[in-house]
């Protein structure tokens, strides 16, 4: 495999759940026919990404796919810089809090050690060589050697959609796509990952696995990270890593709550992004049926995703919620009504 197709497939391959959190925490009380069908369902949208990255000469993904149409583009890349912005200090305390299950001055001490490893690494982008390296390491960690058996025949159609969306950030695949890539590589790194996932539901995953998994996220936000990096002008870098590493910083006032008040929004963020670029392929006057059909199913994910995002149980993170939908919407809105006025 050529350097370029092994990044971009270790890239694609972490961006997908990443494919050891799909093992240890989305495939608990599913069977395998349940993971199945659900990357059946996800299947047309792996193909628009895989569409999007062959289609593409740069690498900055799906904002340069939109880029010949300026004001679709804008909305895209502000709700998605939105998105990604926060996910990446949020998913730091899910790593420390929530898969790690530590506390007190131990998860004071693994924050701090997470946000210089992302900051490092994003600042000497040596993203890709660690994003290789760490694809192996989940590939051989969700391998059920010596795993207890635990056979699920029965059939959940209720969890295919929303596990469908486990798989969501393979949206993020042409980011890293290079001249000489090959972009039918991401099929290879969803195909391997979703059968890991289906084969792990056949076993009582071990709890140290579960535990590994933080390996998981915080490749997932090396992803992030370089996505964002390649939207950005190389000058903002520095100062958007410090704005990251102030947020992860401060998030120790109360990472609970930080955690519940940024994951809210981020995701509805990034469900309107998706939404407005799918949108704009299948309802376009142009590309072939099969892709804008892929695009019409990409939509409908989307939809449920935004509808499953809206938190009804809390009025103070649906205010925030709201409130950040519309303050995105309101630049949206001035940053085009300046541009057609020049």
């Amino acid at each position: 495999m050529k350097k370029s197709d092994l990044f971009l497939f270790s890239y694609s391959f972490s961006s997908i759940g990443g494919p050891l959190a799909l093992v240890a925490q989305f495939s608990r009380g599913l069977s395998p026919l349940d993971v199945i069908l659900s990357s059946i369902l996800f299947l047309p949208t792996v193909y628009v990404i895989y569409h999007v990255t062959k289609k593409i000469k740069g690498d900055k993904g799906l904002y340069e796919y939109l880029l010949n149409r300026r004001e679709i583009s804008t909305a895209f890349l502000y709700f998605w810089f939105f998105s990604y912005f926060l996910y990446l200090s949020y998913t730091v305390d899910y790593v420390v809090y929530y898969i790690l299950q530590l506390d007190g001055f131990l998860a004071t001490v693994a924050l701090v050690l997470l946000t210089l490893g992302v900051s490092l690494l994003t600042l000497t982008s040596s993203e890709q060589w660690f994003l290789v390296f760490s694809s192996f390491i989940q590939l051989f960690l969700s391998i059920p050697i010596g795993w207890q058996i635990s056979l699920t025949d029965s059939v959940s159609f209720s969890q295919i959609l929303p596990t469908s969306e486990a798989f969501v950030c393979i949206t993020l695949a042409p980011f890293a796509k290079t001249e000489n890539s090959n972009a039918k590589v991401i099929f290879y790194a969803y195909a391997i990952a979703v059968s890991l996932m289906a084969i792990s539901t056949l076993f009582v995953v071990p709890k140290v696995i579960y535990y590994a998994s933080s390996i998981s996220a915080f490749s997932l936000i090396i992803v992030e990270f370089y996505a964002i990096k390649k939207i950005l002008p190389r000058k903002l870098l520095i100062i958007i890593v410090l704005l990251f590493s102030t947020m992860t910083i401060v998030s120790l006032i109360n990472p609970y709550q930080y955690y519940l008040y940024t994951i809210v929004p981020s995701l509805s963020a990034l469900y309107v992004s998706l939404g407005i670029f799918f949108s704009s392929i299948a309802f376009s006057k142009s590309g072939n049926i099969v892709l804008r059909a892929s695009s019409i199913v990409s939509l409908a994910i989307v939809v449920y995703g935004f509808y499953t995002s809206l938190d009804f149980g809390s009025l103070s993170v649906f205010i925030i919620e709201i409130a950040s939908l519309l303050s995105i919407s309101g630049l949206v809105l001035y940053k085009i009504r300046v541009r057609r006025s020049l």
